[in-house]
C-alpha cells in the first residue's frame, strides 16, 4: 500500500522551510512571512553571512534574497519543492581558491587523472594573480615540463561560459596548436564519458560551457545567472531573477553606450593650440 501525503498546517509549512534553510548552516539570515489571495509567501534575506558548514567551506554568501510563494495549507511535504515557486532576487556567492585547490590535490581526484590521463599530470592548480586566473601544473613525458593555461569567465545565456584564452609551456612559450588540441581533446573524451555530466558540461577547443539547470530539481525555479568572475582570490557568481537580471544588463549597456563618445570629425584639422587647419591636397 502507497504512502499518503499528509496536508501540512501552516506551522509545519514555516517549520519545513526553516529546516531546509538551516540544511546550509548560513548565518545572519531573516525570514518574514507575506499573506496573499493565492497562500501565503515566504521571503528569506541575509547579508554577508558565513555558512558554518563543513561541507560548504570556503564558500561565503555576501548577499541572499530569495521569495517562496505558492504556499498552501494542505501542502505535501513529500512534493513540496515541485509545488512552490523560488524566485533568487539577488544571490551573490564567493567560493575560495583554497577550496577549489583543496580537491585538485585531493587523493580521490589524482587518482582518477593519472588513471584517465594520456600523460602524467602533476601539481593541477589554481593561480589567481591580477585579477587573472591560470591553470597550472606539469606535464611528464620522458622529461617534465611545466604549463600554464590562461582562463576567462563570464555569464552566457543563463550558463557559465569558461574561455580557454592562452596556453603556456614553461610560462614563458605560447604551447604548439597540435598539443593544445591534444589536451581539448583529451578534455572532451572524459567529459562524454561520465553520465553524471550529460547535459551539464559542454567543451570545445575554446571555451566549456556550464549548464547546472538540468540537475536542480526545483521546476518552478526563477533564477538566472548575471555575473561570473574574479575578486581577489575568490570566484564571484551573482544571481537574481530573469526580470531582474535583463533589467540591469539593458542599464550596463546604456551606460556603456552613454561612455561611448563619437570622435569629432574636424579633430584632425586642429593644430596643438586647437585652431583649426586644412588639410593638405593630395599631390
Amino acid at each position: 500500500m502507497g504512502k499518503v501525503a499528509v496536508g501540512l498546517n501552516l506551522d509545519q509549512i514555516i517549520s519545513l522551510v526553516v529546516d531546509n534553510v538551516n540544511a546550509f548552516s548560513l548565518e545572519k539570515i531573516s525570514i518574514s512571512l507575506e499573506e496573499s489571495k493565492s497562500g501565503y509567501s515566504v521571503k528569506l534575506n541575509s547579508k554577508d553571512g558565513r555558512i558554518t558548514s563543513k561541507a560548504f567551506e570556503g564558500v561565503a554568501v555576501d548577499e541572499c534574497s530569495f521569495k517562496i510563494s505558492n504556499l498552501k495549507r494542505g501542502l505535501s511535504s513529500a512534493d513540496f519543492l515541485s509545488q512552490v515557486g523560488i524566485k533568487v532576487e539577488r544571490l551573490v556567492i564567493r567560493i575560495s581558491a583554497d577550496l577549489i585547490n583543496s580537491f585538485l590535490s585531493s587523493p580521490a581526484f589524482n587518482a582518477e587523472l593519472k588513471r584517465n590521463a594520456p600523460v602524467e599530470i602533476n601539481g593541477l592548480r589554481l593561480v589567481f594573480a591580477g585579477g587573472k586566473v591560470s591553470i597550472r601544473g606539469e606535464v611528464k613525458k620522458l622529461i617534465s615540463c611545466p604549463f600554464s593555461i590562461d582562463i576567462g569567465f563570464k555569464a552566457v545565456n543563463n550558463c557559465i561560459k569558461i574561455v580557454f584564452e592562452n596556453f603556456w609551456t614553461a610560462d614563458i612559450m605560447p604551447l604548439p596548436m597540435m598539443f593544445r588540441k591534444l589536451i581539448m581533446s583529451f578534455a572532451q573524451q572524459k567529459i562524454s564519458r561520465i553520465e553524471s555530466l550529460q547535459g551539464l558540461v559542454e567543451i570545445t577547443d575554446d571555451y566549456a560551457i556550464i549548464n547546472p539547470w538540468p540537475k536542480i530539481p526545483i521546476p518552478n525555479l526563477n533564477a538566472q545567472f548575471s555575473h561570473f568572475g574574479v575578486d581577489g582570490k575568490y570566484f564571484v557568481v551573482t544571481l537574481g531573477s530573469s526580470e531582474e537580471t535583463k533589467i540591469a544588463q539593458d542599464e550596463d549597456k546604456k551606460e556603456l553606450e552613454a561612455e561611448i563618445i563619437p570622435p569629432d570629425p574636424l579633430e584632425v584639422y586642429r593644430d596643438d593650440e586647437g585652431k583649426f587647419i586644412l588639410p593638405l591636397p593630395v599631390l
